[in-house]
């Protein structure tokens, strides 16, 4: 879930500071902004460590900065520490208890450490509060996932079926339908949810990957097959697609 994560981790970030080539800041700069601009900079590079400096720094000049707790929360858990994330999304929420992007993105990393319970609340405030089509989108996007995981795959596809009715383009809403449609037995639903992902995204490898699955469980071994190989071929080191044709290939389909 890396890749959706991804996009929703910066939250508001990039809507407040525009993501230029990196400048310099004096040593003796005094202005929080200046390094949570920066800070937004490196995340957008993937430079996580340098972000966390600059944002620490932005916090240490204004400890009430939501955007600084926000941003250093992102680059811990695109760090792979949520437990550090979901400490600095607190503290956002703390300093402002209408700030939906904490919400939503301590959501996600309360996921990552499979509090499921916990995402909800947080996806649920995030829906309750958000009063922006975007925000409200995420939340439901967010809720549908954990409940997902928790095998409530009625009440995911209902979230999932809100986000999408919201915004239509929305690609990961459709992969993540289609991956409980599966979960269901819904197979004919779930290839129409991941065909209309790939519609909006043809570079998109884990949905060729899990299309190819449902064509699998249907007895379509040619479009399994298939469908393996786009996905293989957009990304070579996904490992289900390989080993689901080496199957294929011993069971002579």
């Amino acid at each position: 879930m890396m890749r959706i994560m991804k996009k929703l981790v910066l939250g508001g970030l990039c809507a407040a500071f525009a993501l230029s080539a990196l400048g310099c800041l004096s040593l003796n700069s005094n202005d929080a902004s200046d390094f949570i601009k920066r800070g937004n900079k490196y995340y957008a590079k993937g430079e996580y460590d340098r972000a966390i400096e600059d944002y620490t720094q932005a916090i240490r000049l204004n400890p009430m900065s939501t955007l600084a707790y926000n941003g250093r929360g992102g680059s811990y858990s695109q760090k792979g520490d949520y437990n550090t994330a979901i400490e600095d999304y607190t503290q956002a929420i703390t300093h402002d208890p209408n700030n939906v992007y904490a919400y939503i993105n301590r959501g996600w990393a309360y996921i990552s450490i499979s509090d499921y319970d916990l995402a909800i609340v947080d996806f649920t405030q995030a829906v309750a509060q958000s009063d922006h089509l975007w925000d409200t989108n995420r939340a439901y996007l967010g809720r549908g996932r954990a409940y997902h995981l928790k095998k409530e795959y009625d009440r995911a596809i209902a979230d999932y079926t809100q986000a999408i009715a919201m915004r239509s383009s929305m690609v990961d809403g459709y992969y993540l339908r289609g991956l409980s449609y599966h979960a269901i037995g819904e197979y004919d639903s779930a290839i129409l949810d991941f065909t209309e992902a790939l519609k909006r995204d043809p570079k998109y490898a884990l949905a060729y990957a899990n299309r190819g699955n449902v064509y699998y469980k249907k007895g379509d071994y040619a479009g399994a097959r298939a469908d393996y190989e786009r996905a293989l071929k957009l990304d070579p080191n996904l490992t289900e697609p390989q080993e689901k044709l080496e199957e294929l290939k011993n069971e002579g389909r």
